[in-house]
């Protein structure tokens, strides 16, 4: 090992003061500040370094596998440890984690292949057919009890059959239709699906778990006095029959090239769920295979997480611009400091209305959550992080175009100036020559423009009396032009 620089150490622990705040923030007040993919660059970040320089402060979070217990909830030692999964982002990276492991043990070729929900993780223990103790996964060897919450999950069987000692492992999640109802009649809306399910379950009320409807999906039993397993297989049929919800997503492959045609195929479908899952969990299906490969500190060698792109991000808010549309609505827009994400550079995100901001707390300088799903226009989640110099978003009195006062109609505002504003008038031109409309071939936006600041057009019936020989001459307008 070389001598550590001082460039490496100081950066190595300003690190680990990165990642353990936004980890707490993530793990233990269940209120993220950054997303998932800034996360992992901090952490790998990290753990590159730690392995160049051999430097590794006492508390570095690669010492650890997920975060603190809450003061409030009672502590609860795990009698199985609930391990982290190593994570793969590419097919090469999948390829690497099994040469690596043929390094160690010459195992089958064979893979089940499960999706990576979106979620808490939870261990059920369960003695003589009775649910006795529900934690939370903490830190991986402690986390909290939360049994009460538990047992208000509809999902969880508070009865099996099997009358064994026996502990159960899988993920609380909310689905994405149980958080649009009760966004619905909520006076504080919930961001996203995973903060829902963190949320509630990690209430000191049970009440509260109880209204926010979650589920619990079963994917592997850590420990059984009673009932022995060969494959992952028979773990996903047993937790079946013992009538535990289990993904009916399940698949058994043995080769890499299969792996990545399900990775291809799982993507393109996700959104469909009702529910989120941001990867593919990998495993070996034979726990021959598993012992024979065992654990590192922090996780199985036998399994790893396949992620896909991520989908949320923070950023910090720069602005807002109000947009007048074809209606006279004028609707906020988000102007974003440019953030990667989805495969795209995000500048802008939607608001729906001034109510909007106010629910999710936007304010001009915070960090905000935006999130991009399915190539859709990016939304604005909420807040996640304030500044002292933050400033407050401010109502327009008058129309951003033309000036006119505007008038508040319920949630929304609106430009009364119909036939005088610029921008409601090439708004519905537009709309109108569109090929959902009137389909007019030629008739673009620019052109309309163009029409509007030299010709005066105004309005539908302008575009049937306009006579467009004026136009010849024009660059841009031959015969086929305006012909």
């Amino acid at each position: 090992m070389d001598i550590i620089s001082q460039k490496d150490k100081l950066r190595i622990e300003e690190l680990v003061e990165k990642v353990n705040y936004y980890s707490k923030h993530y793990y233990t007040e269940g209120s993220p500040l950054i997303s998932d993919k800034e996360w992992d660059k901090l952490y790998y970040e990290l753990l590159d370094l730690e392995e160049k320089t051999g430097y590794i402060l006492e508390n570095s979070p690669s010492r650890k596998v997920g975060g603190e217990v809450l003061e409030g909830f009672e502590k609860v030692s795990h009698e199985v440890n609930l391990y982290s999964l190593g994570k793969a982002q590419s097919v090469d990276e999948i390829i690497a984690w099994q040469n690596k492991n043929e390094k160690i043990h010459n195992y089958v070729h064979e893979y089940s292949l499960e999706y990576k929900f979106d979620g808490l993780s939870l261990s059920l223990i369960y003695d003589n057919g009775k649910l006795v103790l529900a934690a939370t996964r903490g830190n991986g060897k402690e986390g909290e009890n939360v049994t009460q919450q538990v047992m208000t999950i509809r999902s969880v069987p508070l009865l099996i059959n099997d009358k064994g000692h026996i502990v159960i492992q899988g993920e609380v999640i909310m689905k994405k239709s149980e958080l649009e109802k009760y966004n619905e009649k909520a006076t504080e809306k919930l961001k996203n699906t995973r903060n829902a399910a963190a949320g509630g379950l990690r209430n000191l009320d049970p009440k509260v778990t109880k209204s926010r409807n979650l589920d619990f999906f079963a994917y592997n039993v850590a420990y059984s006095s009673e009932t022995k397993f060969e494959t992952q297989k028979q773990v996903i049929e047993f937790l079946v029959r013992e009538g535990f919800l289990v993904e009916n997503y399940f698949k058994i492959v043995s080769s890499i090239s299969e792996i990545e045609k399900e990775i291809e195929s799982v993507d393109k479908k996700r959104h469909e769920l009702d529910y989120d899952i941001d990867g593919l969990v990998i495993k070996l299906n034979r726990f021959e295979d598993r012992a024979e490969l065992g654990f590192t500190e922090k996780a199985p060698r036998w399994a790893v997480a396949y992620k896909f792109e991520a989908e949320e991000v923070t950023t910090i808010l720069s602005d807002i611009t109000w947009q007048v549309g074809r209606t006279g609505k004028i609707t906020p827009v988000a102007e974003l400091e440019a953030v990667e994400l989805a495969g795209a550079t995000i500048r802008r995100a939607t608001l729906n209305n001034y109510d909007d901001i106010l629910r999710k707390k936007v304010k001009i300088g915070s960090r905000v959550l935006i999130r991009r799903s399915n190539e859709v226009i990016p939304e604005v989640l909420g807040t996640t992080e304030y500044h002292e110099t933050d400033k407050n978003v401010v109502l327009p009195n008058t129309c951003p175009v033309c000036g006119a006062k505007t008038v508040l109609v319920k949630a929304n505002i609106f430009c009364p100036n119909h036939k005088g504003c610029k921008k409601q008038i090439l708004e519905r031109l537009t709309h109108f020559a569109n090929r959902n409309a009137m389909n007019i071939e030629s008739l673009s936006r620019k052109t309309i423009e163009f029409l509007m600041e030299n010709f005066g057009l105004s309005s539908f019936s302008d575009l049937y009396n306009f006579d467009y020989r004026k136009l010849i001459g024009y660059t841009g307008f031959g015969e086929k032009k305006y012909y």
